[in-house]
């Protein structure tokens, strides 16, 4: 299975602290499940500044392409497989994780 699932910038995130996915677009198909390979595209933010520490699109030494990721395998932080697991392929979504599923508090923002 593969899908393209793109994390955006975005100008609000939650306070509370959970993991949450804000689907933007439904591509209407099959629900993505641990074990699953999917490609997808992600931007990742700070929080508190909107910061990009990383994206896929923007790599110096990327050709630019989707990351291909078996979903459950720990290749991503923990947030980015849970929220996987949230959407369907070819879904479009923001996943919004917090520093304790992401890179730890010291990188909160």
């Amino acid at each position: 299975k593969t899908s393209e699932t793109v994390a955006a910038p975005v100008e609000s995130f939650p306070s509370s602290g959970e993991l949450w996915v804000e689907l933007l677009h439904s591509g209407g198909a099959a629900p993505i499940s641990r074990g699953d390979e999917v490609e997808l595209h992600y931007a990742c933010l700070l929080a508190r500044s909107a910061c990009c520490m990383d994206s896929s699109r923007s790599k110096p030494c990327s050709r630019r392409e989707p990351m291909r990721v078996e979903v459950g395998s720990g290749r991503v932080v923990e947030g980015m497989d849970r929220g996987l697991c949230q959407l369907g392929l070819g879904d479009l979504a923001r996943i919004h994780v917090p520093a304790r599923l992401g890179y730890g508090d010291e990188l909160a923002g």
